[in-house]
């Protein structure tokens, strides 16, 4: 038998019969013996019910025996797959890979951080679009990089639209808008008035960010009673705080500390920030 075509979830890959058996007695084995009642698609191709990107990987691991994964590669469910197919070297190795992983997330929370969606501001109890975050990893240091900062209604959909657009904490504007005055007006008004960048950086799980300060942000009523001027855009503020795990991130407040009227001292106060992506909200 030459070459092959499967029909896997209604996405055809081509292949070997080589191929598919290198990894020894398996489903593929099993699938093209002559004892195996196999079903075809209306092209008589072999058609097997599963999902086609998750194979991509299956075949490209009994091609290579390679696991080309990143960090959005759904593992667990890739070894599902494995164990499916019968596939023992590969489940051997996914089961490593995410031993490993669950080692590295208990030994360095940092990595947590999420860079798949955005993170949304919690408002007593409820998810309320009124800002968001939105973190891009250096290529060469998971702990730290670069981020945009929404504001307003709506702070959701300026993450996505940004992102629709490419423009990322660290990209220029899209060069055609120089060329269109009107545009190059409305989206400089839009930056102005509701994005803001920034950079992070985390040490174990507590996280510094340093952004730009909005229009009309002011210091706590503590600071103003010590003298300090209101912020001006164009200057910068900073944002401690802790990840509590991979879907929440305490930030303190832009004012920093508040006043206790009890004792005179100063407490900080946190708001929550809730990972959000396409599939979650």
């Amino acid at each position: 038998m030459g070459v092959i075509t499967l029909n896997v979830g209604g996405t055809l890959f081509q292949t070997t019969q080589t191929t598919l058996c290198s990894a020894g007695d398996s489903f593929f084995t099993s699938l093209l013996s002559d004892d195996f009642s196999s079903d075809v698609d209306e092209n008589a191709h072999l058609f097997i019910d599963r999902d086609p990107d998750l194979f991509k990987l299956i075949l490209s691991w009994l091609r290579t025996r390679n696991v080309f994964a990143d960090e959005n590669t759904p593992l667990q469910a890739l070894l599902h797959e494995a164990q499916f197919y019968c596939l023992a070297g590969l489940v051997d190795e996914l089961e490593k890979m995410l031993g490993d992983v669950t080692e590295q997330d208990e030994q360095e929370p940092g990595s947590l951080l999420r860079t798949d969606g955005y993170y949304l501001k919690m408002v007593t109890g409820n998810v309320r679009e009124v800002e968001a975050i939105w973190f891009t990893a250096d290529p060469d240091n998971r702990f730290s990089g670069s981020l945009l900062w929404t504001q307003g209604l709506g702070a959701a959909r300026h993450i996505r639209v940004m992102a629709a657009i490419g423009l990322t904490a660290r990209s220029s504007l899209p060069r055609i808008w120089a060329n269109d005055a009107a545009t190059s007006n409305a989206v400089a008004g839009f930056m102005m008035h509701n994005v803001r960048r920034g950079t992070w950086t985390m040490e174990g799980n507590t996280i510094t960010i340093n952004r730009g300060v909005f229009q009309g942000e002011a210091v706590s009523p503590a600071h103003t009673a010590a003298g300090e001027a209101p912020r001006v855009p164009g200057t910068i503020c900073s944002h401690y705080g802790i990840m509590t795990n991979k879907k929440e991130i305490l930030l303190s407040k832009l004012s920093q500390y508040s006043a206790n009227p009890a004792t005179g001292s100063n407490i900080i106060q946190f708001d929550s920030f809730i990972f959000m992506n396409d599939d979650s909200d």
